[in-house]
C-alpha cells in the first residue's frame, strides 16, 4: 500500500475524492500520496510522487453529465436549478497546481539536487511532473454523446472516466503505475533520490520541515508519515503525546502549531521549561508571526508575574495560577491553541495557567496539546494526573514509539539510567514511555577516565580539533562537521573553580568558535561548539555529545534525580557520545557495566 498522509480521509472529503484515496492506495509502498496538502496558498486534490516516475497533479471532480451545460477550453458551465454558474476548467486548476509546485520546488534552497547539473538537460529538473483529472460520475460514452463537445476539452489523454476508473480498482500495484505513467508526456526514466524525496516532501507539505526559515546547514530531515498525521489528524480538544528522548515531540509540536496557524487570525501559544528549547522552536517557527513560544517563567513576566531569584517552581507556579484566575493579563483567553512541552518537568498549576490562555478554557474542544516523557522526569516529588489538571487525556494520548535521534549504541548505554515505570493507563505526564527500537546504528559511546579536570578539559578540545579538521567516519561514510554540531555538557558547575568553563571556551576559541551557554550569555544562534550543563540541554541534540566531570555524578542536589539527569546528557548524542571523567563515582562505574563491561580507558593506555 502507498505511504498515504493524512493516513485516512477527514470527515469533509467528497465522495469523489473517497473514490480516488482508495484507487492510490492500490499503489505500492514506494509511492507517496498527500491529500490537499497547502502548496503555494493552495490545496490541490491529491499529489502523488511515483519515485521511479514523477510527480503527478490529481483533481477529482464528482460531476454529472445532466450537471453541465457547457465547456470551454478554460471554463465549465453548470446547471444549477434555473441559474447557471462558471466554475474554472479543471484541466486548468491541475496546471496552476503543477506550475506552482514547480515554482516553489525551484526556489527551496536545496533546489539544485533536483536539477541536472550539466548535459543538454542542465537547469532542468531531473524527474517529470504531470496531471490529471478523474471524473468519479462521467463515463467516456457520456462526454462523446451528442454534439462530441465536451469529449473535445475533456480528452483522454488528461481525464480518467469513471469506466476507466473502475477498471483500474482491480489493478495490482504495478499494472496501475503503469497507467498513471501514460500521463506523463513526454516521460523518460529517472528515479527519485532520498534526498531529492525529502525536498519534495517539505515543499509539498512545509510543515514537515521543522527549520523553516533557518540555514542551518544540516542534512535534509522532515517529518515522517507517523508524525505527519499527528501534526495533521489529530482533531480539535485536549490531545497527549508520549514519547521517549529522540522520538520526535518538540517537532511534531512545531509542525503541529504551524498546521494550526496556518490558518486566518489564529494565534498559538507554546510553552515549555527549558530557555534553550524556547529558543530553538522560536528559531524553526520564525517565519510564523502568529506563533509564540515561551518558557513558563518568561510567561510569567509577560503576564505580570516577576521571575523571583530562588523561587521554588512550585511558588511561581501557583502566582501565576492565581494571576490568571483573578487578574487581568494580557494571554487569558487569548489564543486559539496552546501546545506544551517537557510535561514531565512541570508544576501541575503552570498546566492549570497554560489552559487558561485558550480563548474556550472550558471546552474540551479547545486546542491543548501536551508532549512529555516520564523516563525524563528530571525532579523529584511532581507527580499529578492529568484530571488534577483538568485534561481529558482517555482515548486522545498518543505514543511515539520510533527514536530518530540517537544510534541504538547509544540508546542502548543510556537506558539503564532513564527513570523507571510503565506506560500502562497513561494517567499522568511521570508516566514513563517504552524504550523503543533505534533506526540507526553507529560507533560504540567512549569513556575515558582522565587524570585530572584541567585533562579533561585538554583531552576535549584535542578530540573537537581533530573532528573539525578531518570529520569522522559514521555508517561508512566520512562526514564534515561544524563546530555548532558538537556540545560540551556538565552535569553541574563545581565550586572549585567559576571561571572554568570561560577557560574552556578560551580554549576551543583557538581554533574554532564556541559558545557558553549559561542562561546570562551566549545564544542557541551563535554560531560555535556549543558548553552547556546538561539540564539547559533538555530538549536539543547535537551531532557529537561530550560529556566533562561525570564523576560529579551522583551530586547532593535533593530536588533532582542524578540518574535521570545522565540520562538526558547522554541522550543528546545523535551519532557520537564520548564521556570523560577523572574521579570515581557510582554512575562511572554503572556506564562501564552499561558499555557491555568496557574499562574505563585512558587516552595514554
Amino acid at each position: 500500500m502507498a505511504e498515504m498522509i493524512p493516513q485516512s480521509l477527514p470527515a469533509s472529503a467528497t465522495a469523489s475524492e473517497s473514490k480516488v484515496h482508495k484507487l492510490l492506495k492500490r499503489l505500492d509502498e514506494h509511492c507517496l500520496v498527500y491529500y490537499e496538502p497547502f502548496t503555494s496558498n493552495r490545496h490541490p486534490d491529491f499529489i502523488v510522487v511515483i519515485p521511479d516516475v514523477g510527480v503527478l497533479i490529481i483533481e477529482a471532480k464528482g460531476w454529472r453529465r445532466e450537471q453541465l451545460a457547457h465547456a470551454t477550453c478554460d471554463t465549465v458551465t453548470f446547471r444549477n436549478g434555473n441559474t447557471r454558474q462558471k466554475r474554472p476548467h479543471p484541466h486548468r486548476q491541475a496546471r496552476d497546481y503543477m506550475r506552482r509546485l514547480l515554482n516553489e520546488c525551484s526556489k527551496h534552497k536545496w533546489a539544485e539536487l533536483l536539477l541536472h547539473r550539466s548535459g543538454p538537460h542542465e537547469g532542468n529538473f531531473t524527474f517529470p511532473f504531470s496531471y490529471v483529472v478523474i471524473h468519479t460520475e462521467i463515463t467516456r460514452a457520456e462526454l462523446e454523446d451528442g454534439d462530441g463537445s465536451l469529449a473535445q476539452v475533456f480528452p483522454s489523454g488528461r481525464n480518467v472516466t469513471q469506466d476507466v476508473l473502475e477498471s483500474w480498482l482491480g489493478l495490482k500495484a504495478a499494472d496501475l503505475k503503469g497507467e498513471l505513467a501514460k500521463f506523463f508526456n513526454p516521460r523518460w526514466f529517472t528515479q527519485i533520490t532520498d534526498s531529492q524525496l525529502e525536498i519534495l516532501k517539505a515543499v509539498i507539505s512545509p510543515i514537515s520541515r521543522p527549520d523553516d526559515g533557518l540555514d542551518t546547514g544540516a542534512d535534509l530531515k522532515v517529518l515522517d508519515s507517523k508524525q505527519d498525521a499527528i501534526a495533521r489528524q489529530l482533531g480539535k480538544g485536549h490531545r497527549v503525546v508520549y514519547g521517549v528522548a529522540g522520538s520526535g515531540k518538540t517537532v511534531i509540536i512545531i509542525a503541529r502549531a504551524k498546521f494550526i496557524g496556518g490558518g486566518p487570525g489564529r494565534r498559538v501559544l507554546i510553552l515549555c521549561y527549558n530557555r534553550y528549547l524556547a529558543e530553538h522552536i522560536r528559531l524553526r517557527t520564525q517565519l510564523y508571526g502568529n506563533i509564540e513560544t515561551h518558557t513558563f517563567h518568561a510567561w510569567g513576566v509577560r503576564n505580570g508575574v516577576r521571575f523571583i531569584e530562588k523561587e521554588k517552581d512550585e511558588a511561581h507556579a501557583e502566582r501565576l495560577l492565581h494571576a490568571m484566575e483573578n487578574g487581568s493579563p494580557i494571554d487569558a483567553g487569548q489564543f486559539d491553541a496552546v501546545l506544551v512541552d517537557e510535561a514531565q518537568l512541570l508544576q501541575s498549576n503552570w498546566l492549570k495557567a497554560a489552559k487558561l490562555a485558550l480563548r474556550d478554557p472550558a471546552s474540551e474542544d479547545a486546542h491543548f496539546f501536551i508532549a512529555g516523557d516520564g523516563t525524563q522526569r528530571l525532579f523529584r516529588k511532581r507527580d499529578f494526573t492529568w484530571a488534577d489538571v483538568g485534561v481529558t487525556a482517555r482515548g486522545r494520548t498518543t505514543v511515539l514509539k520510533r527514536n530518530y535521534r540517537n544510534t541504538e549504541e547509544i540508546l542502548s548505554a543510556a537506558v539503564p539510567f532513564a527513570a523507571p515505570g510503565d506506560l500502562v493507563e497513561a494517567k499522568g505526564p511521570s508516566d514513563a514511555t517504552p524504550i523503543p527500537e533505534c533506526l540507526r546504528r553507529g560507533p560504540k559511546p567512549e569513556l575515558i577516565h582522565l587524570q585530572s579536570r584541567q585533562t579533561e578539559r585538554d583531552c576535549a578540545a584535542a578530540l573537537i580539533q581533530s573532528w573539525l579538521v578531518a570529520g569522522f567516519v559514521i555508517r561508512g561514510r566520512r562526514e564534515t562537521l561544524r563546530p555548532a554540531d558538537i556540545a560540551i555538557l556538565y552535569p553541574h558547575l563545581p565550586d572549585w573553580n567559576p571561571s572554568f568553563l570561560n577557560e574552556l571556551r578560551d580554549r576551543l576559541n583557538a581554533f574554532t568558535q564556541a559558545v557558553v551557554l549559561d542562561g546570562k550569555a551566549g545564544k542557541l544562534a551563535d554560531e560555535g561548539v556549543r558548553i552547556i550543563s546538561i539540564q539547559r540541554a533538555t530538549g536539543l541534540q547535537f551531532r557529537i555529545v561530550i560529556l566533562l566531570w561525570t564523576d560529579l555524578l551522583p551530586s547532593n542536589f535533593p530536588d533532582r534525580d542524578d540518574r535521570t539527569l545522565l540520562y538526558l546528557g547522554m541522550t543528546r548524542a545523535e551519532d557520537v557520545l564520548v564521556i570523560l571523567h577523572s574521579g570515581r563515582s557510582k554512575l562511572v562505574d554503572e556506564i562501564a557495566v552499561a558499555l557491555d563491561g568496557q574499562k574505563a580507558t585512558s587516552p595514554d593506555a
